[in-house]
């Protein structure tokens, strides 16, 4: 078990430069974190060599207390000149304190640390106990100090989830204990550039317990360590804050799954690759509660569209290929003659003979719907009139064409729709993770997403 306490102080006092300068300039300031993870550095003085400098990728910096700082991105939005000296401001993306780097390639590290909200949650492994001896009139509370979970091994990276303590005394009368669940990602093998581990771990990680807890949910608190036990901070903070979620609530809680967690997870990152653009349109969705009902709708159409065409077959086709090429040879002649004295025109058409064969939305939403329709038959009704509903709504909002107008879906029709395709991308998800059928029933079954959307479509 391990405690946390405040990663960072608000404020600090120090010296500042930027580092490979033919001359180092140090200056005084101060360096004042705000509540979104960026921070502000103020300076007496500007920190350039010659030229006015309005950004700069890193500055250095060493605290009055002797602590590194390691400031990214910083770009200057005020600049004062008055008597007796310059006063400079720069605005800070991110913050690294324990370690100087001179630049973003240097930025390796063998381990991350970090959670997400409702991550103890999910979890749920905490449990206090509250014992009375009344004779010498002594309370006790007490917990167990939990062994780390151990959850996958991805290609040498190894995660887990330890626990540990948060301690704060409010008042003579009042203390306050948390136990917080992290997640551990060590590397086995070579350093991971914080750059790698951002836009590769770090997001599939989040879009993982984001499935799982049927809600969406943000990172918080990383800290990384060099292999020889350097521990850095970072001051990187969501830029979205979101509601506490119950573990009852969830779609699918750690206790469910403690078995096959590490295939689950294992899957997760090996498939990520062809299902990359899958998952940019469900969780782009998902993650924007402000994006409209229409693009919401059509996003969803997407990445079933897209699911089926990267998990079944590119090449699947409504005829034959062998045949539709001897029709193709037939139309072509024929179009050919029609329109040999327009060229465009001819030319225009041929271009539509390539794709005429190819796979329809229609098809691809009735194939999956078959390929689990164990799943959908427990959740749901769908038929294939309401695949055709979804088929002209989707053709509407694409091409806004008045014709199709009247068929197309709205208003509460639309949003059941939106709804029903959603389940079915997220069981899709769920069974590329490599979850039975009976635990995708189960945890549909149980979780308040569904639970809304059985009233939602029964209003």
């Amino acid at each position: 078990m391990e405690r946390t306490g405040d990663l960072m102080k608000k404020e600090i006092q120090g010296q500042w430069w930027v580092p490979g300068q033919t001359e180092q300039i140090e200056e005084k300031g101060m360096l004042v974190y705000n509540n979104d993870g960026t921070a502000n550095l103020t300076l007496h003085n500007d920190l350039y060599d010659g030229d006015l400098r309005m950004t700069h990728k890193i500055i250095l910096g060493t605290s009055s207390t002797g602590e590194k700082f390691t400031l990214l991105n910083c770009q200057s939005f005020l600049d004062t000149v008055r008597l007796t000296d310059r006063m400079s401001v720069y605005k800070v993306e991110l913050v690294f304190k324990g370690q100087h780097f001179s630049n973003v390639s240097q930025m390796n590290f063998t381990e991350y640390r970090f959670t997400f909200q409702s991550l103890n949650q999910w979890v749920n492994e905490a449990k206090f106990i509250h014992e009375n001896d009344y004779d010498n009139r002594i309370n006790t509370i007490s917990y167990e100090d939990f062994e780390e979970i151990k959850l996958a091994n991805v290609d040498g990276v190894r995660l887990s989830i330890y626990f540990a303590e948060s301690i704060k005394e409010r008042y003579r009368d009042e203390i306050s204990i948390t136990l917080n669940s992290y997640i551990r990602l060590k590397s086995e093998k070579d350093e991971i550039n914080y750059s790698r581990f951002t836009e590769y771990y770090l997001p599939l990680l989040q879009n993982f317990f984001s499935l799982l807890m049927g809600s969406e949910t943000y990172p918080m608190n990383i800290q990384a360590r060099f292999l020889r036990g350097v521990t850095v901070s970072v001051s990187y903070v969501s830029e979205k804050k979101t509601e506490k979620i119950h573990t009852e609530d969830m779609t699918i809680p750690l206790k469910e799954i403690r078995v096959e967690i590490n295939e689950l997870l294992q899957n997760w990152f090996k498939k990520s690759d062809k299902l990359q653009p899958i998952y940019n349109l469900y969780f782009s969705t998902i993650y924007n509660d402000r994006l409209n009902l229409e693009n919401r709708f059509l996003n969803m159409v997407q990445a079933l569209e897209s699911y089926h065409r990267r998990t079944y077959g590119k090449g699947e086709t409504i005829m034959p290929k062998d045949e539709y090429e001897q029709l193709k040879s037939k139309l072509n002649d024929f179009l050919q003659a029609e329109l040999s004295s327009d060229l465009d025109s001819y030319n225009a058409m041929r271009n539509k003979l390539s794709h005429l064969n190819e796979t329809t939305l229609r098809h691809r939403l009735l194939y999956l719907i078959k390929t689990h329709q164990d799943i959908i038959a427990f959740l749901m009704e769908i038929d294939e009139k309401l695949i055709g509903d979804i088929v002209v709504t989707r053709n509407y909002f694409t091409h806004w064409d008045d014709k199709y107008k009247q068929k197309a879906l709205s208003e509460n029709d639309l949003v059941v729709a939106t709804q029903k395709l959603e389940f079915i991308l997220e069981l899709c998800l769920f069974y590329e993770m490599g979850l039975s059928n009976e635990k995708i029933k189960r945890a549909f079954d149980g979780s308040i997403k569904w639970f809304q959307f059985y009233v939602l479509q029964n209003i």
